[in-house]
C-alpha cells in the first residue's frame, strides 16, 4: 500500500469498505447505493466533494456543521493502491470522526484520468447530465399591483410574473403596467378592465426580437452556424423550445444539489441562441450550471473549474465548429474567494483563443459596455427607440455621461421562462446579465463570417461601427452611443 502525496485526477467510486484491506476489485462489499459517485482532485488541494473537503500532506481534511450546532473539523489519511494495473484511491469518510467515533469507512475510487475532470469524447455529445424540473413560483391572486417608483433602484418593482390579476380593475394603471414584468402564465382581467393603449401581446412579441437588424442578418444565413457558445450560469430547463435543438452539453458542478431551473439560466441561453429570441439561433450551446460555491459565500474556484472544463471539451470538437465565446453573467474582484483561480482560468481561456464575456470584461480585456433601455412598445429595430437602462438612467442624466462604452440591449426583453418548455417571460428591466449573452451571440455571428476574429478585433470594429443617436433631456441634446450595430459590424468584417 502506498500513502500518496497527490491524488490529482478524476476518479469513479466502485465500493465502500470498513478497512482498506477489505477491498477486492470486482467483489463489491457495499450492497447499497454509493453516496459519493465521482471525485475530482485538483492541484491546489481542492476536491469536488459536495462539502468542499480538501487534500493536503496525505490527509483528507473536512469541515461540517454537526447537529446544527458548531463547525467541526476532522482529518484522516488517504491511500492510493495499484491493483492489476488499476489505481485506486481510498478516501476516508470523515463524518463518523466528526461525531467522535473512532471508526470510519473508506470510499474506494478507481482512477479514470490524470485530469480532474471526467473524460469526454465527440461521440458523447450531446451529453445531458440532468433534466432540472420546472420552476414553480407558487403565486396566487393579487389584491392590487405594485406602484413603480422612478426614484427607487429596487429591481422588478412591478412584478406580475405568474400572478392572477383576474379580479383587478387596471384601467387606471397604464403607467405602472409600462414597467411590469409578466409572463404567459400571468392571468389578466377582462379587456374591459384593462387600460386603453396597453398591449401586452405586442410587448411580449417585441421583446422576443433581438432588435437592431439582427433578424435581417438571420434571413441572410448569418445565424452563428457552426460556432459554439458556452454559458456558465444557474441550472437550465433543458427541453425549452427556444434552445433544446442547439444544446450539445449540459453539466453541473456538485453545489447544484438537484434544484429546479430558476429563471436566469433559461433567460441567458435564449438570449444567445434562442430560436426566436436569440441573437445566434443556429450556434451550438454548451452549458455548465453552478451555484458558485457550496456555502453562503461565492467561491470563484467553481467558476474557474467550469472554464477549464469548457477548454477541455473544446479540444475534442472539430476545427470548424469550436466554442469561440463563453458567456458568464457574473463579475469578480481581488477580495473575492477564488479570485486567483478565476483570474488564472480566464488567462488560460484567452490563450486558447476564447472570448470571455462577463461583468469583469474591463479587467479581463479593458473593454467597457453598458445596457440599453427601451420603452416596451417601441420598435427594437429602430436605434432611436433606445435610451439609458432603467437602473442607471438617473445617474446618466445627472452628469455621468460617456462615449467609451459599447451600448447593448438590456431592458424590455422577452426570454425563455423556467415554468414550462413553451413558456416566456417579459422583463421590463434587465441587467448586465441580459447584455452579456447578447454580446456573446453577436460574437458568434462575427465568428461565422470571420473565423479568425479575435476579441480585440471584434470590439474595435463594434465600437467603430456603432451608431450614436441624439437624446433630448431637459432642453438639452445629448449624443448617446455607440450603440452596437450588428448589421454594420458584419458588413465591415465582410470587407476585410
Amino acid at each position: 500500500m502506498t500513502t500518496a502525496t497527490s491524488p490529482v485526477g478524476y476518479w469513479r467510486c466502485v465500493d465502500d469498505v470498513e478497512k482498506v484491506e477489505d477491498f477486492v476489485p470486482g467483489q463489491k462489499q457495499w450492497d447499497g447505493d454509493l453516496f459519493l459517485k465521482e471525485l475530482g482532485c485538483f492541484e491546489n488541494g481542492r476536491t469536488t466533494t459536495y462539502n468542499n473537503w480538501i487534500w493536503k500532506n496525505g490527509l483528507i481534511i473536512g469541515k461540517e456543521i454537526i447537529n446544527n450546532d458548531k463547525e467541526v473539523t476532522a482529518s484522516a489519511q488517504y491511500y492510493i493502491k495499484t491493483i492489476n494495473d488499476s489505481t485506486y484511491l481510498f478516501f476516508p469518510w470523515l463524518i463518523p470522526l466528526m461525531m467522535s467515533n473512532d471508526k470510519f469507512p473508506y470510499f474506494v475510487f478507481k482512477k479514470i484520468s490524470d485530469q480532474p475532470y471526467s473524460p469526454i469524447s465527440l461521440s458523447d455529445l450531446p451529453k445531458i447530465d440532468r433534466h432540472p424540473s420546472v420552476y414553480d413560483f407558487g403565486r396566487a391572486k393579487l389584491d392590487s399591483i405594485p406602484t413603480f417608483n422612478p426614484q427607487s433602484r429596487e429591481p422588478f418593482q412591478v412584478d406580475l410574473i405568474n400572478y392572477d390579476l383576474s379580479e383587478l380593475d387596471l384601467r387606471g394603471s397604464f403607467e405602472n403596467l409600462l414597467y411590469a414584468n409578466f409572463d404567459n402564465k400571468t392571468v389578466w382581467p377582462p379587456d374591459i378592465r384593462m387600460p386603453k393603449g396597453f398591449n401586452r401581446n405586442l410587448i411580449m412579441e417585441l421583446g422576443k426580437d433581438p432588435g437592431l437588424g439582427v433578424r435581417n442578418l438571420h434571413l441572410k444565413g448569418i445565424t452563428g452556424r457552426n460556432v459554439g457558445i458556452a454559458i456558465i450560469d444557474q441550472p437550465l430547463l433543458i427541453d425549452h423550445q427556444e434552445y433544446k435543438d442547439r444544446l450539445r452539453l449540459y453539466e453541473e458542478t456538485e453545489d447544484i444539489s438537484g434544484i429546479p431551473s430558476p429563471m436566469h439560466g433559461p433567460a441567458v441561453a435564449s438570449i444567445s441562441v434562442g430560436k426566436t429570441v436569440g441573437v445566434a439561433p443556429e450556434a451550438d450551446l454548451y452549458f455548465i450550471a453552478t451555484s458558485f460555491g457550496t456555502g453562503q459565500d461565492t467561491d470563484f474556484f467553481f467558476l474557474a473549474r467550469c472554464i477549464r472544463r469548457i477548454l477541455q471539451v473544446n479540444k475534442i470538437l472539430p476545427n470548424d465548429s469550436k466554442i469561440r465565446v463563453i458567456s458568464i453573467s457574473r463579475g469578480w474582484g481581488p477580495k473575492d474567494m477564488g479570485y486567483q483561480d478565476i483570474k488564472a482560468a480566464t488567462e488560460e481561456a484567452k490563450a486558447a483563443g476564447m472570448f470571455i464575456v462577463c461583468s469583469s470584461i474591463e479587467e479581463v480585456y479593458g473593454f467597457k459596455f453598458h445596457g440599453l433601455g427601451r420603452p416596451p412598445m417601441s420598435d427594437p429595430n429602430t436605434f432611436e427607440s433606445y435610451e439609458p437602462g432603467l437602473w442607471w438612467v438617473e445617474s446618466y442624466y445627472s452628469g455621468e455621461q460617456f462615449n467609451d462604452r459599447l451600448l447593448v440591449p438590456m431592458d424590455s426583453r422577452t426570454t425563455a421562462s423556467p415554468t414550462g418548455n413553451s413558456d416566456y417571460t417579459f422583463y421590463r428591466e434587465g441587467g448586465w446579465s441580459w447584455s452579456i449573452p447578447y454580446i456573446a451571440g453577436v460574437y458568434a455571428l462575427a465568428a461565422q463570417i470571420d473565423p479568425k476574429i479575435t476579441p480585440e478585433k471584434f470590439w474595435a470594429t463594434a465600437m467603430k461601427t456603432g451608431k450614436t443617436i441624439e437624446l433630448k433631456h431637459d432642453g438639452k441634446v445629448i449624443n448617446f452611443g455607440p450603440i452596437i450595430n450588428p448589421v454594420a459590424l458584419i458588413d465591415e468584417l465582410k470587407k476585410k
